[in-house]
């Protein structure tokens, strides 16, 4: 829930640049001074997320394996050691969530303008009300995770995500207002529940010693992959096929390769596959291996 908020900080961060800009580019100001508010505001997000993270505590796992003298020296190294199979299956799990916010936060507001005529004031204060749904409703699904499971809920997520996806740009296209902001809203509403899920869903992948690097390592390559290129590869297939059609397919078939990537990366990890079984070996630490007690 932590990775997701502050997740969810930096997109609603990007999002104030353009309410900002909207309500000062009039004067021009936007060119002087108007651009550098958000990022002075950003201040406020480095402070609150820092006080989370001074009063979440590690997790017990995280403290045995310490106690045993388990923390190894290059962890990124090490979880690279999980395996090609974990690895690959773990990040195309996640890179459709991170392509879809992007098609839907950054691509929509350039095409709404531009192909479908819409105010750009208008696109902006809608994506940034969905913005703010997404955040308000990461509480929520993680709270239905913890009394259904998370890997319940991150298939059930992903299946709708790939639903909404396809009905994103159909009810866009349609031009009507009220339609509009239902589909921006519902991505708002459906992109948090595997969002809010998919740091644990991570974690799972490594072993609690290289825990951290190794969810890092999924996490970046997700959004570098999956959400960098995907508002310029919306753009050139809306250019060769004149349609949205072919960025209705593509977010699909990603969602599609997530909700597969996650089955099969469950049958292959078990849920509780960070925490080290009963006589595992930790790494080598000072010429000696410590084996759990459990």
């Amino acid at each position: 829930m932590v990775v997701g908020l502050v997740d969810e900080g930096v997109r609603r961060s990007c999002g104030r640049v353009d309410v900002l800009e909207a309500a000062v580019h009039r004067r021009g100001g936007v060119h002087r001074v108007g651009w550098r508010i958000p990022f002075l505001l950003s201040c406020v997000l480095v402070a609150v997320g820092l006080l989370v993270r001074l009063r979440v505590t590690e997790s017990p796992s995280f403290h045995r394996a310490r106690r045993q003298d388990g923390v190894v020296r290059f962890p990124l190294a090490e979880s690279l050691k999980v395996g090609f199979p974990r690895l690959a299956l773990t990040l195309l799990a996640v890179v459709a969530n991170s392509a879809a916010a992007y098609v839907f936060m950054v691509f929509s507001l350039s095409y709404g303008t531009r192909h479908l005529g819409y105010d750009k004031q208008f696109l902006v204060l809608a994506v940034t009300g969905a913005a703010l749904l997404w955040c308000a409703a990461i509480p929520v699904w993680t709270r239905i995770a913890d009394r259904h499971g998370r890997r319940a809920m991150f298939l059930g997520g992903s299946a709708a995500l790939l639903a909404w996806c396809a009905a994103f740009f159909p009810l866009l296209d349609t031009g009507q207002v009220a339609l509009t902001v239902l589909a921006l809203a519902g991505m708002g509403l459906v992109i948090p529940v595997t969002h809010s899920v998919q740091g644990g869903i991570i974690a799972d992948t490594f072993p609690v010693h290289v825990r951290y690097s190794g969810s890092s390592l999924i996490l970046q390559a997700g959004a570098i992959l999956g959400g960098g290129p995907a508002p310029m590869i919306s753009t050139a297939l809306l250019g060769s096929g004149g349609s949205t059609t072919g960025v209705t397919w593509y977010l699909v078939a990603l969602c599609g390769g997530s909700l597969v990537g996650a089955w099969a990366l469950f049958r292959l990890v078990p849920e509780d596959a960070a925490a080290p079984a009963k006589g595992a070996a930790l790494p080598e630490r000072g010429g000696e291996v410590w084996t759990t007690s459990r």
